[in-house]
């Protein structure tokens, strides 16, 4: 018997896993085999294995195999709500019969009314392997002895429910008069029996009898089946989606809407499943804006963007082979998600590798709006650099007060790159605030940020900041530092200065002139030429015209394009 709940409890893991994945998902299908081989080995053993179906479990006898674990998700509630009651496995049982039933019993775990329950999908598969016994609840209840809930009184047994239901077909036991009726169509075969007897009747017989011709189909299949083929199984469901969303658009009772809203996630799974991001993106689109059920919107956007759902659409969007057209789908996604996909969207940006995406992904949530900033917080501390790098962005854009204060301490943030971050981002902040920020910036550790925050010094001029520029921009300070970073302190004092610092650019000019000038004072002057651009008097422009026609060649070529530089802003 504890074999038999292990296999049922794998068998239960497997139909859950239906709902979330593909069946040729690899995972999926080593579970369903792995199943499979667990029934062959017990009914090589049994020969068959008989299950009787009750609301609150499956039972062999009087034993469990599997409990109920809540309505929404019960398996044995999904059958016994569609009429099964009970399952037979029998020897020989082929893996794809198997899955048959888990198909059908996933499908029908979240059946609402809309489209077909467990029987209908097992009716539709040829079955050698699986026998049940189904019964109309319908007529079941018309006896006046079921229970009117599953909580108030027992279940009646499955016997006396198939007793039930013969006496309502072929009459009471007890033989009591009854009104009996016999229907009759083309796909009765008794029926086709007594319709070919009848036809050995002489026409001249008294009595009163049925037409001897049944029709075998009705007369609008042919125009239907021609409508099915010519628009394809898209085009028809996107026919139903239209529906379902126009119904839902429209003022109906809460539990005809919480009916429309589960049928409409399933078609959102099935979208998402297919990779049709635009048809999910209608879908969240038309519940989101439907003036009906407003409250169960919020609860419906809860359970779209599940990690299980939103795991299958990052990794759409984060798959390296994906192209524009699929990404541009699946930020039109997120987009529309709204706020619900903030903190899923906070948390995929860690796995992001590609810099451009990660950006797409930050400029998203700006647009959408990010209100709770510890997300962001936790973001800087993370041991990957580039995340906090992205945090550094997010924050400067957003200018909430409690991001302020956490950019600040980035900028003593221990990895150079984040401190980078701060620095090229911080120009959005108050202007007081951002001028302190990079001013401390100018006095790091590491090159690369200093030359950042002295070309952004430039956009806060003033004395404090002059003073900032005056020391980066001696001699000794720039010499043995990179090209980039002896520009970019030129180029931001002559912002700064003006014309005040045209007799320090000039003087490295000359002294970079030599044929034997060392390489230092070679790339200083060739910054100078540079950054004297920036100063619109008639003595930068004379300087570099004589500079124009130096013997170096590399400071002639930048005097040569500072002079068009300023010429064409003019």
């Amino acid at each position: 018997m504890q074999r038999l709940r292990h296999t049922f409890a794998a068998f239960s893991r497997v139909v859950r896993a239906y709902r979330l994945y593909n069946s040729d998902n690899a995972t999926v299908r080593r579970m369903l085999d792995d199943v499979w081989r667990q029934f062959t080995d017990l009914l090589e053993m049994t020969g068959s294995v008989l299950i009787q179906v009750q609301p609150e479990a499956l039972l062999i006898g009087e034993d469990t195999v599997l409990e109920a674990t809540g309505q929404e998700e019960s398996i044995a509630f999904a059958l016994y709500r569609d009429g099964l009651r009970r399952i037979e496995f029998v020897r020989g049982l082929p893996v794809a019969e198997l899955e048959s039933l888990v198909e059908a019993i996933s499908y029908g775990l979240h059946f609402a009314g809309v489209g077909d329950d467990i029987v209908s999908l097992l009716w539709r598969r040829d079955l050698s392997f699986l026998n049940y016994v189904v019964i109309d609840t319908t007529l079941i209840d018309s006896q006046g002895q079921a229970p009117t809930s599953p909580s108030m009184q027992a279940a009646p047994s499955i016997d006396a429910q198939i007793n039930a239901l013969l006496s309502t077909i072929y009459g009471r036991a007890d033989g009591a008069d009854g009104h009996l009726s016999l229907h009759l169509d083309s796909a009765d075969v008794p029926a086709k029996v007594i319709a070919d007897a009848l036809t050995d009747v002489d026409e001249m017989a008294p009595g009163l009898r049925p037409v001897r011709s049944l029709q075998t189909a009705p007369s609008y299949q042919g125009a239907l089946e021609r409508e099915v083929a010519e628009e394809g199984e898209f085009a028809i469901s996107v026919r139903g989606l239209e529906g379902a969303l126009a119904a839902f658009s429209q003022p109906v009772p809460d539990a005809a809407a919480q009916a429309l809203a589960n049928a409409l996630l399933r078609m959102l799974d099935t979208a998402l499943l297919e990779d049709r991001f635009q048809v999910a993106t209608g879908i969240v689109q038309g519940v989101r804006h439907s003036p009906q059920a407003r409250s169960l919107i919020g609860d419906w956007m809860d359970d779209v963007v599940s990690e299980s759902r939103f795991r299958h659409v990052t990794a759409a969007f984060n798959n390296p082979q994906a192209g524009e057209e699929i990404r541009t789908a699946v930020l039109d996604y997120f987009k529309i998600c709204g706020a619900w996909a903030v903190n899923p969207l906070l948390n995929l940006l860690p796995s992001i590798a590609d810099a451009q995406l990660r950006r797409a992904v930050s400029n998203l949530l700006l647009e959408i709006g990010v209100v709770d900033m510890s997300p962001l917080m936790e973001m800087l501390h993370n041991e990957q650099a580039f995340v906090a790098q992205e945090a550094v962005y997010l924050l400067a854009h957003l200018n909430n007060p409690d991001g302020v204060q956490a950019l600040l301490q980035a900028a003593r943030h221990p990895s150079p790159p984040v401190r980078h971050a701060v620095a090229e981002h911080a120009v959005r902040l108050p202007k007081e605030l951002a001028r302190n920020l990079i001013s401390d910036l100018v006095l790091d550790s590491d090159a690369k940020v200093r030359a950042l925050a002295l070309r952004n010094l430039a956009r806060f001029p003033g004395h404090s900041a002059l003073v900032l520029a005056e020391g980066a921009v001696h001699k000794v300070a720039l010499e043995g530092q990179s090209f980039e970073y002896k520009r970019a302190a030129l180029e931001s004092y002559a912002v700064l200065a003006q014309n005040k610092g045209v007799q320090l650019l000039h003087r490295y000019i000359r002294d970079g002139e030599g044929f034997l000038t060392g390489k230092d004072a070679e790339e200083i002057a060739v910054a100078a030429a540079g950054a004297l651009a920036k100063i619109r008097t008639v003595a930068a422009v004379e300087i570099l015209k004589r500079t124009s026609a130096s013997r170096n060649k590399r400071l002639k070529e930048t005097a040569k394009r500072a002079l068009v530089f300023m010429k064409e802003r003019t």
